[in-house]
């Protein structure tokens, strides 16, 4: 839809960039899903993440204060175990990583990565798009066996 071509466009060169500073050969890859998020007063997103996808991405249109945030969790089901009282969070005895975001923020990050929304504490509705990226041809040209290659 020539509307989103200003963000495909804004997408394409974020995952570029991503795919640079990983050292990832250069592949062709396409946009698997994308879709408009309208979170509501009182409304929050569940931890999940994007099977069958190698990344995964959100653009924010609309945020404003108790609706500017994107959380990212340890995907380690092993740090559970033993979690000790804390008295103070930070950085290095936290299972989340708390992103703060605003309007035109765009983020990429590995679709495996699980992630979530605190509840919306604004009156106001937080929107943004969401997408997901594979390689165009990743069965044919990327996920063959390493065994029997010359």
């Amino acid at each position: 839809m020539p509307e989103f071509a200003a963000l495909i466009t804004r997408i394409d060169a974020a995952v570029h960039n991503v795919v640079a500073f990983i050292k990832i050969a250069d592949a062709p890859f396409r946009i698997t899903g994308c879709w408009v998020n309208v979170l509501g007063p009182g409304a929050a997103h569940a931890t999940h993440s994007h099977p069958n996808n190698f990344l995964s991405g959100v653009y924010y249109l609309q945020t404003q204060a108790g609706t500017d945030t994107i959380n990212f969790h340890d995907p380690r089901p092993q740090t559970a175990i033993i979690r000790p009282p804390v008295t103070e969070l930070t950085a290095y005895n936290t299972d989340q990583a708390v992103v703060t975001v605003s309007d035109g923020t765009l983020l990429v990050f590995t679709a495996w990565l699980p992630h979530s929304v605190s509840v919306n504490t604004n009156a106001r509705s937080r929107i943004s798009v969401s997408f997901n990226v594979m390689f165009t041809a990743y069965d044919t040209t990327m996920s063959l066996p390493l065994w029997g290659q010359d």
